[in-house]
């Protein structure tokens, strides 16, 4: 009995899959990359609304919406090439780099003596451990789609 296992680690999910009985797999890479397209999405939604309360934050909780610029920084980064399947999830800083200003969510994340800041609570790792299952099972499914077996 002949048996294909296929295995990756994907935004530190890993999937496996196996196929029984085939010695031929085509592989369809459009259904990966969708699924992770809305994997991501799902993450983003989740960290945008973990930032979203309208407070002053205290130390070790999620930071507080003021202006909502860290909110509307979180983004997908895709990857250029169509080498591999990944997709981050992240504060971009394309805003920062041409201003100049310090990178604000490193600030939060570590905290600052210079500036009197206390460390805050990670978002962006609770977002994906909150939907941590569901991409995974989502994935897992997607990857069994996308191999062909002939």
């Amino acid at each position: 009995m002949d048996t294909t296992k296929t295995s990756g680690l994907v935004g530190g999910i890993e999937l496996n899959t196996t196929i029984v009985g085939h010695s031929k797999i085509d592989f369809d890479r459009r259904i990966i990359n969708r699924e992770l397209l809305k994997g991501g999405r799902r993450v983003q939604r989740r960290s945008r609304r973990l930032v979203a309360r309208k407070a002053l934050s205290q130390p070790g909780e999620f930071p507080g919406k003021r202006t909502g610029a860290l909110q509307k920084a979180i983004d997908l980064v895709k990857p250029k090439s169509k080498v591999g399947f990944w997709i981050k999830v992240e504060p971009t800083t394309d805003r920062i780099k041409k201003t100049g200003k310090i990178y604000y969510p490193a600030i939060l994340n570590f905290g600052s003596k210079k500036r009197n800041i206390a460390r805050r609570g990670n978002y962006m790792t609770a977002a994906l451990d909150l939907e941590r299952e569901h991409v995974r099972t989502a994935l897992s499914q997607a990857l069994k789609d996308a191999l062909i077996p002939r």
